[in-house]
């Protein structure tokens, strides 16, 4: 064997970065190693990649919180905009000489206030000597009049703040409201970093042109000029609110190890969002971002966003690094603090405790979490305890932070503003409420600051099911119906089941395997079709009587446990035919759960004995024990040799009654087959020399008939199949035993012994007759072969074989 040696080659391609210096080359060439028969290193090297940095231009503009949100008519207030250059190369920035003052959606009285001159305030962080003024028209930062440092330009990250000055007329009503936004991002507002699309009272870039600054790269941006708007809202007689949201999520690892708990991982995800825009019905007050609260870091009183998480029952902190977001700076934190004291009350600490000593994990933000922000890619991993038995693991993720810094005061700006993960509802369904019980708030019980784990029966459970907390599918708890618990408001659990997963196959084999696993392990059945039946009619639902399937679980856990079972839809949604009808019953209770079929809706309860959509029939096993149940499936019509497979599904479910991914399940598969073995018969011509071939083997009729000719040949073939599924171990397969193929030429309709002679007999006491395996036998007339029979001892699943035999067509 040759050592492997890869193509080098140069792929020069431009690289959008912010990162790297403009023109810089980022390299990657792969390197790998194997081995050849005799055990001998050889190395494969790959093509090498570089990637060249571009220039690109980027920009935003972030509204800071009014000075006053709430002012009174004849009141004066300024709102400041910061300009930060995002890209990775100096820029000078277009500022619009008025500010947009506009109603907010389904709100008025925007009328009611007038703005002032613009004036733009700092410059990289460092305050002008003196204000300068925006002229009417607007003008770039890079303009003489303006005189501002370093030309205008902004290097990559610098800002420019912008104040923006308004006045409440006399005659201001209160609940009047304003939007007051600078930049203008078209018919979706507020967007950041965009294509610049030349509308009025845009904030965008201009292109210093080369060598117009220090550090400007030659050429413009490979993206195009950018612009941002951003808008706040101000209230005549509201107050400042945060209104924010934290997400949950849970992503859990078995380890591929069913039967060992140790080695499974739970990771949970979580994101915090603060909203730009109050929820319905919350009035008199200006969403505002999320800003610092007083906790405990370090033995000392320090002003905090706490995104806080306890470490849910039954297990511990895995030696996996906690991530924080990367969107602003978040430290992570450890506290050994009872979960009886409330998190934003409990010592935290920046150095890690031991595993088993930590009782919650938090996240900590110095600065304010801006308004329409989502603060992302949070995540910590826990592993159960090392006497963990198997069990429900619920979790519940808090923050914890105010409208703005100060000392907490009730019903003001310091208050204190809470949310739980589980749903979608910011400030934990509470609005502008105090949530502090301990300072006359809202009641633990009636969504307030919750000092406890998460309990399933008292927040209930949050449906979603998947592992991503920004996703559709996850944090959609609500405070009614079946998951919710007895508490009135506040989030839900994420809950996920640990425990070894039951074991579900053919009858007294629960562990059986199929062709990959012990997740597609099957019982094939056979329902032959009526022999007097065209192979190619389709069977109707009287010649497709029920037939019944007893497949056995074991309970693989230490514990007692629950199994209940469920059809689930077949990967290839038509593999069934709708209408199908499939009934599953626990013998030693009488439950029964009847499911019909559709492509469309998959399996849908619609009886039961003891049974219902979202309890379905449930074996009660023993620690190790094991159980059967029985599967009737009644077909309204089918299609001859065709398999028609039922995946059932055995869960442990120990939370919201049905199954969710999060449950411990095996699969098993009762398949019916309206036949299993498929034969089909083609021909072909060859000229009388007996070599030539004129028409190729065909199941066509007309082609065959076109060179059918006398002294020529016609040569057939019987391809037989077992089309049934094998393989795998313990599983219920069909092979067929003494299998035989008779072709009688003189047996109706078949009609070729009159018209044709096998050429080779009897010199070949089989004339003309091979077969792939088998053996052959013939039964002769007139001095001819007038039947030939091929007997297969055994045919397994999937084995295919032929019989050809050749003959003469007889001149007339």
């Amino acid at each position: 064997m040759l050592p492997a040696v890869g193509v080098t080659a140069l792929i020069a391609l431009p690289l959008m970065a912010q990162n790297a210096q403009i023109g810089d080359q980022i390299r990657n060439t792969f390197t790998g190693t194997f081995q050849d028969d005799a055990g001998k290193e050889l190395t494969a090297t790959s093509n090498e990649v570089v990637l060249v940095v571009s220039e690109v231009a980027g920009l935003t503009v972030q509204a800071d919180a009014p000075t006053k949100a709430n002012p009174d008519p004849k009141d004066s207030l300024t709102v400041d905009f910061v300009i930060t250059n995002v890209g990775n190369d100096p820029t000078q920035v277009f500022i619009p000489g008025q500010a947009a003052l506009s109603d907010p959606p389904g709100k008025t009285g925007s009328a009611s206030f007038t703005q002032g001159t613009l004036q733009i305030l700092e410059f990289n962080g460092a305050a002008l000597p003196t204000p300068i003024n925006v002229p009417t028209n607007g003008d770039s930062s890079g303009s003489a009049t303006l005189g501002l440092p370093n030309a205008g330009a902004l290097d990559p990250g610098q800002t420019i703040k912008v104040r923006v000055p308004l006045t409440v007329k006399d005659t201001a009503l209160k609940n009047d409201s304003l939007l007051v936004s600078l930049g203008n991002t078209g018919a979706t507002a507020n967007q950041q970093n965009i294509l610049y699309a030349n509308d009025p009272g845009s904030v965008y870039t201009v292109n210093i042109p080369d060598g117009g600054a220090t550090g400007e790269a030659p050429g413009n941006p490979v993206n195009g000029q950018r612009e941002a708007m951003d808008g706040v809202q101000i209230v005549v007689g509201a107050r400042l609110q945060a209104f924010n949201t934290i997400l949950l999520a849970r992503d859990y690892n078995s380890g591929n190890t069913p039967g060992i708990l140790s080695d499974d991982r739970i990771t949970y995800n979580l994101s915090a969002k603060v909203d730009r825009t109050a929820p319905v019905g919350i009035l008199d007050v200006v969403p505002t971002p999320l800003c610092p609260t007083s906790i405990k870091l370090e033995g000392t009183a320090v002003d905090r966003v706490l995104v806080s998480d306890a470490i849910p029952a039954g297990t511990v902190l895995s030696n996996v690094t906690p991530i924080a977001s990367t969107e602003g700076v978040w430290n992570t934190v450890y506290t050994t603090t009872s979960l009886t004291i409330p998190a934003n009350e409990a010592q935290w600490t920046a150095t890690r405790p031991a595993n088993d000593q930590v009782t919650r994990i938090g996240f900590l933000r110095d600065n304010c979490i801006p308004t329409g922000t989502i603060a992302p890619g949070f995540s910590f991993v826990v592993e159960p305890k090392p006497d963990f038995n198997g069990g429900r693991i619920v979790n519940l993720a808090q923050i914890f932070g105010q409208s703005t810094i100060g000392p907490t005061v009730p019903g003001t700006t310091t208050q204190i503003v809470y949310d739980e993960s589980g749903d979608q509802d910011p400030n934990n369904g509470l609005g502008a409420a105090n949530p502090d019980p301990k300072s006359g708030g809202i009641a633990e019980d009636l969504g307030g600051i919750m000092a406890r784990p998460g309990d399933l029966a008292l927040d209930g459970v949050d449906p979603g099911r998947g592992t991503s907390p920004d996703a559709a599918d996850t944090n959609q708890g609500v405070n009614t119906g079946s998951t919710a618990g007895s508490k009135a408001a506040g989030g839900e659990v994420v809950a996920q089941t640990i425990a070894v997963a039951p074991a579900n196959g053919p009858k007294d084999q629960p562990g059986a395997v199929g062709q990959k696993n012990t997740e597609d392990d099957f019982t094939n059945v056979i329902l032959a079709p009526p022999a007097a039946i065209p192979a190619t009619q389709k069977l109707d639902d009287a010649q497709t009587p029920p037939v019944v399937f007893t497949n056995t679980v074991r309970n693989s856990s230490a514990i007692a446990q629950d199994i209940s079972v469920i059809p689930q839809a077949p990967d290839l949604k038509d593999a069934l035919p709708d209408g199908t009808k499939v009934t599953i019953t626990n013998p030693s209770n009488g439950q029964t759960a009847t499911y019909n079929y559709t492509a469309a809706s998959g399996f849908v309860f619609v009886s039961g004995n003891g049974t219902t959509d979202s309890q379905p029939i449930v074996l009660a096993t023993g620690p190790n024990a094991v159980a059967s149940y029985t599967v009737t499936v009644d077909l309204p019509n089918a299609e001859q040799v065709k398999e028609y497979p039922v995946p059932l599904l055995a869960y442990v479910d120990q939370g919201t009654p049905g199954f969710d991914a999060g449950d411990p399940s095996n699969t098993t598969i009762d398949r019916i087959y309206t036949g299993m073995i498929r034969v089909v018969k083609e021909a072909r011509v060859i000229e009388d020399d007996g070599v030539k071939e004129l028409v190729s083997f065909t199941t066509d009729t007309v082609k065959l008939a076109q060179a059918a000719e006398p002294n020529r040949f016609v040569e057939y073939r019987l391809t037989y199949t077992n089309v049934s599924a094998g393989g795998g171990t313990n599983s219920v397969v069909l092979p067929a035993t003494d299998f035989v193929i008779i072709d009688d030429g003189a047996l109706a309709p078949n009609n070729w012994f009159s018209t044709t002679l096998d050429p080779a007999y009897p010199t070949a006491a089989k004339g003309t007759a091979t077969s792939s395996f088998g053996d052959i036998t013939v039964t002769t007339a007139n001095g001819d072969i007038q039947a030939y029979q091929l007997k297969v001892p055994t045919l397994n699943p999937g084995e295919t074989g032929t019989l050809t035999f050749r003959r003469k067509i007889r001149q007339p």
